[in-house]
């Protein structure tokens, strides 16, 4: 049994090292990386920092939401209140497991015992929030 294995590794192929000539980076090229570099910290930093005390306050919670309901029809019955900017859908329960809920809610393949979903109305003010909780 010795014998089969030291065969295996002696019938093993050379490998043979190639040199293989790299481009050298003129000094344009790192300058316009440099740039580039430069520009993208600048846009992380500009992005707004949203405080999470004053997204809840814009944010509303809308239950026992129709699960034949779009987000397109919340959205025209909450933007009398002011202007909403997102609308989250939660507690999909999608009809296969082992897709997603996501693509549960795009081809509106629900649990059949599933009647309501919950919503998550966000406005850009927070008296638009206050103002439409008396719907």
């Amino acid at each position: 049994m010795t014998s089969n294995l030291s065969a295996l590794f002696n019938n093993a192929k050379k490998v043979t090292l190639v040199s293989v000539p790299v481009k050298e980076e003129s000094e344009n090229e790192t300058v316009e990386e440099e740039i580039v570099e430069t520009q993208n910290e600048i846009i992380k930093q500009e992005r707004e920092y949203e405080d999470p005390l004053i997204v809840n306050a814009q944010t509303i919670f809308v239950g026992n939401v129709p699960t034949g309901c779009t987000q397109k029809e919340l959205k025209k019955l909450f933007s009398q209140f002011g202007t909403v900017k997102s609308i989250r859908l939660r507690n999909l329960i999608p009809l296969n497991p082992k897709r997603g809920k996501r693509l549960a809610f795009i081809k509106k393949e629900f649990h059949p015992l599933q009647k309501t979903v919950n919503a998550f109305v966000r406005f850009t003010d927070e008296t638009e929030a206050r103002n439409a909780t008396n719907l």
